[in-house]
C-alpha cells in the first residue's frame, strides 16, 4: 500500500478516537457547581448579607461557576425530627450532583456538613464563614477545609457604650436561648465579673415578644441595652431580626446597641458591627482559592476579620450624643444632608445663569474681535489656500510613492523597491563592515494550487503567507514579493547562522498556519547567502540556486550551502501538498 494511503488511514483513526473522547454528555459542558449551604432562612439579612459576600466575588465568573444554594432554616425549625427529615431530603437532592467546593455560614450548618459530608460526591473542599467561638477541633472529621471567623468583639461593644453614657450605670444584655445565645451567654459571663467596678451587667434571656417590650419599656436613665440575638421566645417562636428589632426601639425610651450590620439603620445608635457581607465575601475568595488549585489545608484560618465602629445619625440625635466623642474613623448613616444637598436646586439655577451671562459676555466680545480679525483672515486666506493645496499634493505624493514601492496583492514591497534597497544594505555593509544576509522563498507547489483550488484561493494563499513573512521579521528587516509566488527578504546585520535561524523561524510558521479547507498546509523552500562583496545580481544568483537545491531535495527547508552530489542530505519533509488530501 503506498505510504500516502498508510497515512490517510491512520489519520482517519485519530480522528476517530478523538471524536469518541468528546465529552458528549452535557453535564461536562456545565458550569462547575458551588454548594453554598446557610443555617438559617433566605430573607434573614445576616444571611442575605453573607449572600450578597459571596456573589460579590462569583458574579464576575457566573460563566464558569454556578452557586447552589440550600437554606437550613434552623431558625424557624428545630428537633430531632426536623434534623431527620432535613438530612434525608438534602441526600435525595444532592444525590447526582459533583461540587467543586461548599461553602457553609454559621455554626449550625457547620454541624450539619459534619453529619452529610460523606454523602457528598467526590469529597470536595469545605469553606466556612459566621463561625462563632472558633476552636480547631469543630473541623473535626473534615479532611479538606478552611474559612473564615466570625468574632463578635463583645468587649469593644462594652466599652464604646460606656465611652458614650458614662453616667448611665446598667447594661441590659438581650440573649435568646438558641445555639448562637447560648455560646454568646458563656463569653458574656466572663464580662459580668469584668465590669463590675464599672457597670452592673444583667441578662434578659426568658421572655415572650411582648414581655421582652414591656421589661424594655421600664427601663430608666440609668440603663442602655446591649442586643445581641433576640430570634426564639420562650414559647420557642421564631422572631425575624426586623420584627424584634422594631418592637424594642418603639418600646425603649434608652439607648440600644448592637454587634452586627442588620441591625444598624433599624433603631439602634449603633456599635463595633460584625459585617456579614464581609464574611461572605472572603469566604468567597478562599472558595476561589481552593478552587484554582491551592490545598485547602494550606491556606490558615482567617481571624479577625474586620469589625468597624458604625452608628446611625438619627439615634445619636436622639440621645443628644456628641459626635466629637465618637471613635475615629467612626462610620456615620444617615448623616444629615450637607450646605449642597440641601440648596442644590438654588445653586444649580445660579450656576445656569452664570453660564449664561458669562456666554454672552463671550459673544459680545467675540463678536467686536471678529469685524476686527476679518480683513486679517482675508490677508491670510490665500495663503491657507496654499498651504492646503501643498498639502494635499504632499499626500497624493506618498501615497503615489506608495503605489510605487508596493505590491497590489500582498502589501509588501515590490521587486524594484527591493533591490534599491538591497543596494542600499550593501553600500552600508561595506562602509561599516558589517554582515548582510538575503533570504529568497518560494510557496511549494503553488501552480497545483492554482491548478485545484483556483487562482482566487492562490491570491489568499499569498496574501496570509506575507502576512506571516511581516510577522516573523525584525523591524530593521525587509520582505517584499520578488515575482509570482517568490518572496525577497533583508536581513541587516545578520550572519549566515543568525539568518539561518530567522528563516526556520519563517518556514516553521508557514508549515503550522492552519487553513479553512480541511487537512491544506503549505510550505516554503529558500536559499540564504550571506553577502560576500559580490554584486546584487550575483548574490540573488547564489540564493536562486540555493532555492532550486532546497526544491529538489524535497522542499519546505532552507538551504545556506551549495551541496556536491554525493552530500547526504536529511529525508524531505513533506514531498507534495497531496499528502494532505
Amino acid at each position: 500500500m503506498p505510504l500516502a494511503n498508510q497515512m490517510g488511514i491512520v489519520r482517519f483513526f485519530i480522528i476517530l478516537a478523538v471524536l469518541f473522547a468528546l465529552p458528549w454528555n452535557t453535564e461536562a459542558a456545565r458550569k462547575e457547581k458551588i454548594l453554598v449551604l446557610h443555617s438559617y432562612h433566605q430573607g434573614l439579612e445576616w444571611t442575605d448579607s453573607i449572600t450578597a459576600g459571596i456573589q460579590s466575588v462569583f458574579k464576575p465568573l457566573d460563566k464558569t461557576y454556578e452557586l447552589y444554594y440550600e437554606y437550613l432554616d434552623t431558625k424557624r425549625n428545630t428537633g430531632n425530627d426536623y434534623d431527620k427529615k432535613l438530612t434525608e431530603l438534602f441526600a435525595a437532592k444532592i444525590k447526582n450532583i459533583q461540587f467543586k467546593a461548599v461553602i457553609i455560614a454559621d455554626n449550625n450548618a457547620l454541624a450539619f456538613i459534619k453529619k452529610v459530608y460523606r454523602l457528598l460526591n467526590g469529597h470536595p473542599p469545605i469553606v466556612f464563614c459566621g463561625i462563632n467561638h472558633f476552636q480547631p477541633d469543630l473541623m473535626e472529621n473534615l479532611p479538606f477545609v478552611t474559612g473564615v471567623t466570625e468574632e463578635t468583639d463583645i468587649a469593644a461593644n462594652l466599652d464604646l457604650m460606656l465611652r458614650l453614657h458614662p453616667e448611665r450605670k446598667r447594661i441590659v444584655v438581650i440573649l435568646d436561648k438558641t445555639t448562637t445565645g447560648n455560646a454568646m451567654k458563656k463569653v458574656m459571663t466572663e464580662f459580668v465579673a469584668q465590669y463590675r467596678h464599672r457597670v452592673q451587667i444583667e441578662f434578659l434571656r426568658d421572655f415572650t415578644l411582648e414581655e421582652a417590650a414591656s421589661l424594655i419599656a421600664a427601663l430608666g436613665p440609668d440603663d442602655m441595652v446591649c442586643l445581641l440575638t433576640f430570634n426564639r421566645d420562650r414559647n420557642n417562636h421564631f422572631i425575624s431580626y426586623s420584627e424584634g428589632i422594631a418592637l424594642l426601639v418603639e418600646a425603649s425610651k434608652v439607648p440600644i446597641y448592637g454587634p452586627w450590620d442588620f441591625y444598624l439603620g433599624k433603631g439602634i445608635v449603633g456599635g463595633v458591627i460584625t459585617s456579614g457581607f464581609e464574611q461572605g465575601e472572603i469566604a468567597a475568595q478562599l472558595a476561589l482559592r481552593t478552587l484554582n488549585g491551592e490545598n485547602p489545608q494550606n491556606i490558615p484560618v482567617v481571624t479577625g476579620s474586620g469589625t468597624y465602629a458604625m452608628f446611625d445619625d438619627n439615634r445619636l440625635r436622639a440621645f443628644h450624643l456628641d459626635p466629637r466623642r465618637l471613635p475615629e474613623n467612626a462610620r456615620i448613616i444617615n448623616s444629615p444632608p450637607g450646605f449642597y444637598e440641601r440648596h442644590h436646586r438654588i445653586l444649580q439655577i445660579c450656576g445656569l445663569l452664570a453660564i449664561v451671562l458669562l456666554a454672552y459676555c463671550c459673544w459680545r466680545l467675540f463678536s467686536q474681535k471678529r469685524e476686527r480679525d476679518r480683513l486679517v483672515e482675508m490677508n491670510f486666506a490665500l495663503d491657507r489656500l496654499v498651504e492646503e493645496k501643498t498639502a494635499c499634493l504632499k499626500e497624493t505624493n506618498q501615497v503615489l510613492r506608495r503605489i510605487a514601492i508596493t505590491d497590489d496583492l500582498t502589501g509588501l514591497y515590490n521587486r524594484g523597491y527591493l533591490l534599491k534597497q538591497l543596494a542600499g544594505k550593501i553600500e552600508t555593509a561595506e562602509c561599516q563592515s558589517g554582515n548582510l544576509s538575503t533570504l529568497l522563498l518560494d510557496l511549494d507547489n503553488f501552480k497545483w494550487i492554482n491548478d485545484t483550488f483556483g487562482h482566487d484561493f492562490g491570491d489568499t494563499v499569498l496574501e496570509k503567507a506575507s502576512a506571516i513573512f511581516r510577522s516573523c521579521l525584525r523591524g530593521t528587516d525587509l520582505v517584499g514579493r520578488y515575482g509570482g509566488e517568490e518572496f525577497l527578504v533583508i536581513l541587516p546585520d545578520t550572519d549566515l547562522e543568525k539568518g539561518q535561524l530567522i528563516a526556520e523561524g519563517i518556514r516553521k510558521s508557514i508549515q503550522s498556519c492552519r487553513w479553512d479547507r480541511e487537512n491544506f498546509r503549505i510550505t516554503i523552500s529558500g536559499g540564504l547567502v550571506q553577502y560576500a562583496g559580490e554584486s546584487v545580481e550575483m548574490l540573488l544568483k547564489r540564493a536562486d540556486k540555493l532555492l532550486y537545491q532546497a526544491k529538489d531535495l524535497g522542499r519546505n527547508r532552507i538551504e545556506n550551502r551549495l551541496r556536491k552530489p554525493d552530500d547526504k542530505v536529511e529525508e524531505s519533509r513533506i514531498v507534495t501538498p497531496t499528502a494532505w488530501d
